[in-house]
């Protein structure tokens, strides 16, 4: 192999190049099984705080609603009592 392609070459290339075969194959097989549950995991974490801000984000919507409906500004008497405004 050329040293171009030497400097390019993962760190752990010569690690795995030095396990015995059937350890390689074992690693290999399970690759899939592991990457799922991992991805899996993730998706819970990121579905978990998706949900976490949905929620504070609906609490806030709230409070400001109930908060201008408790500082709206009160209508002018003429204006309430159908008068010229």
């Amino acid at each position: 192999m050329s040293r171009h392609h030497s400097r390019h070459r993962p760190p752990w290339v010569p690690l795995i190049a030095a396990w015995p075969p059937m350890l390689v194959l074992e690693a290999a097989a399970g690759w899939g099984e592991t990457s799922q549950q991992q991805a899996r995991r993730n998706a819970l974490v990121a579905s978990t705080a998706l949900l976490r801000r949905r929620q504070e984000r609906i609490e806030v919507e709230e409070f400001l609603v109930d908060h201008a409906a408790r500082h709206a500004a009160p209508a002018p008497l003429e204006e309430a009592a159908g008068g010229p405004v």
